[in-house]
């Protein structure tokens, strides 16, 4: 395990409150004592964590802060060049496969991970421009529908929706799978009132609305 992953463990375990033994950390992260020694040393002198040895139950904690609320703030995620590298090449190839879920958190992603790159000058060999997924984009219409339809997939939620062999005024369903195959994007979705499911590919959704809170399913 790198050491960046090895030091975020420990100030989360510290920063959970939990009194800390040096055998359970070589037991989570398999690394000897000496490691455990100079990880924590580092965690104390160099990222300024009040972390503290109480030798009555020979264990590792964090100081207690001033304040009624006070409370130590966990540093943040470390990563080294070639996972930075790693992840912008992924966001990359999700940009160009995306049918419009995540886009502006994608965007947000990408935009944290090059300015970090910038801030300790690691060169992004133009890989936006070296991996290139070519696909037919899905028609504006459903690209609009997708901020709605993305969202009620991650949680299982109900929405309105419009599209082709679907009811004139539309029906209440719940996304329940978004696949890419070689016809093209397929929506999964079910009727809350109904068993089984149905597929609607992505090209014939004309609409898509958050169903309105307490609204009775069609």
């Amino acid at each position: 395990m790198p050491q960046a992953e090895r030091l975020f463990h420990i100030c989360r375990r510290l920063n959970q409150g939990d009194r800390v033994s040096v055998r359970s950390l070589m037991d989570e992260l398999e690394v000897s004592r000496a490691t455990i020694f100079r990880d924590i040393e580092l965690v104390r002198d160099r990222l300024r964590t009040p972390v503290v040895w109480d030798a009555e139950d020979g264990s590792y904690r964090l100081e207690p802060q001033e304040g009624p609320n006070a409370r130590y703030a966990l540093p943040g995620l470390w990563l080294e060049a070639d996972q930075l590298y790693g992840m912008l090449t992924v966001l990359n190839i999700a940009a160009a496969v995306d049918p419009g879920v995540a886009g502006h958190y994608r965007k947000e992603f990408a935009k944290a991970l090059k300015q970090a790159m910038a801030r300790h000058d690691i060169p992004g060999y133009g890989l936006d421009r070296k991996i290139s997924v070519e696909l037919p984009r899905p028609p504006a219409a459903a690209q609009k529908a997708m901020r709605v339809i993305g969202p009620a997939l991650m949680l299982a939620a109900p929405i309105r929706l419009w599209a082709t062999r679907l009811a004139p005024e539309g029906e209440i369903v719940i996304p329940t799978e978004l696949r890419l195959t070689a016809a093209g994007w397929i929506l999964e979705a079910r009727r809350p009132d109904l068993p089984g499911g149905q597929s609607i590919a992505l090209a014939d959704i004309a609409r898509a609305e958050p169903a309105a809170p307490g609204k009775p399913p069609d």
